[in-house]
């Protein structure tokens, strides 16, 4: 599975064209190429989506490349984003500021809108390396500043090296599943600022999964084989965070400075540490990574074919378009009601979301709670979804069945608003 020698690579990419197909994609702010599978493991199921956004030091065939290979082996129809060939360079490892966060964003959402179009893709996640990595956690939030007309819409995000010195002041997550893979002796994007970072969305949402691993012994760039190398001229991550602000600003870490972007750049600038070891990995690691991150996938792919976009919140206007989109694309009441419930139990500061309807008891009152309240029995609410979380109990509040599933009206508060629409 290691596509790193040329033999090795020259008979990947003969037993690839059996089983996936390649085509270059150039659309508004992205360029790359589209992985897709000629068939699809998954049964009469879509098939997850996945976009990878590059390292800075370029696309390479034993990393980027390799990664696609592997996913779309794997029945995973994927989109490797190239943000250096429209500006002339391979890469930027040693000048960052030819590509800008906002730009690989911008790039990412692009090749989320092309796999999101095909009607055998369902839940499309973001794959990231190093400042890629970084881009990918803050797509799994609700707003990025500087990339408009995007909510937070990612399935799943991958961080593998993520830098960590530009974070969201006020991250909004989704609930969006993360899995930030360091290595530990990366000397480039040290874990110690993604770390920081992850626990700061945690705490802003109880529910978001995010799992950290460590790669023991491993360092920055481990897909490629042979020992370590040093470069005396790559350029190390800054070790102090910037944290962007909504109106495109940044603050410093002391939370004490507000500096234009030109100046945050500057700042930086001053902070750069040249020299680090990368490499050093091997067959044996690259597979481990991959199927760490294909059983992440996996593992909540189940929730994201249901309907992709039940993991996502919305937050500004577009919310109701979005929400009307999705929900033409439901079967039934039943899943209308539930993408609803969802949809706004999973907003930030939200406890609690349910509906009820109104319907004739048909058999229910021998079960209700609330029999001896109940004075009139034509008709009652019934609860028909659910949706909540207990930061204090940390309980999921998703049943239907419980002890408020059938309510009587002008009864309870629920009753009273429902008798008296206030």
């Amino acid at each position: 599975m290691a596509f790193f020698s040329k033999e090795t690579q020259k008979a990947a990419t003969q037993q690839h064209s059996m089983w996936m197909y390649k085509e270059r994609i150039q659309w508004p702010n992205l360029l790359g190429d589209l992985y897709f599978p000629t068939f699809c493991p998954f049964k009469d199921d879509p098939m997850p989506g996945l976009v990878i956004l590059p390292d800075d030091s370029g696309i390479s065939p034993c990393r980027e490349e390799a990664y696609a290979k592997f996913f779309v082996q794997h029945g995973i129809a994927t989109v490797l984003v190239d943000p250096f060939t429209p500006k002339g360079i391979r890469s930027c490892h040693q000048d960052l500021t030819l590509l800008s966060m906002r730009e690989l964003a911008q790039a990412a959402c692009a090749a989320y809108g092309l796999l999101s179009l095909r009607s055998d893709v369902n839940g499309v996640g973001v794959l990231g390396i190093g400042r890629g990595g970084l881009a990918a956690i803050n797509l799994s939030t609700a707003q990025m500043p500087g990339v408009p007309n995007f909510t937070g819409r990612f399935a799943f995000a991958i961080a593998l090296s993520p830098a960590g010195y530009i974070q969201l002041n006020k991250p909004e997550p989704t609930g969006c599943p993360i899995l930030i893979l360091n290595a530990e002796n990366d000397e480039i994007a040290q874990a110690k600022c993604i770390m920081h970072y992850a626990r700061r969305i945690k705490a802003v949402n109880p529910k978001t999964s995010i799992v950290t691993q460590t790669l023991k012994g491993a360092h920055h760039a481990w897909e490629q084989e042979g020992e370590p190398t040093m470069d005396p001229e790559i350029i190390c991550y800054p070790k102090t965070i910037y944290y962007l602000n909504e109106n495109g600003t940044y603050t410093d870490s002391q939370q004490e400075h507000a500096l234009l972007p030109q100046e945050a750049v500057e700042c930086m600038a001053q902070e750069i540490v040249r020299g680090g070891h990368f490499g050093g990995g091997d067959a044996g690691l690259f597979e481990d990574v991959c199927l760490r991150m294909e059983t992440f996938i996996l593992k909540h792919r189940a929730s994201v074919a249901r309907n992709t976009d039940v993991l996502h919140m919305f937050t500004r206007h577009d919310m109701l378009d979005d929400l009307l989109l999705t929900m033409a694309k439901c079967q039934n009441l039943d899943e209308i009601y539930h993408l609803v419930c969802t949809t706004f139990g999973n907003m930030v500061g939200t406890a609690l979301v349910r509906i009820w309807i109104v319907e004739p008891p048909k058999g229910a009152c021998s079960t209700c709670s609330f029999q001896a309240d109940c004075l009139d029995r034509t008709n009652c609410l019934h609860l028909v979804a659910s949706d909540g979380y207990s930061i204090v109990k940390e309980l999921e509040w998703s049943g239907i069945n419980g002890h408020h599933a059938h309510l009587p009206f002008r009864k309870h508060k629920v009753g009273v608003i429902a008798a008296t629409c206030t």
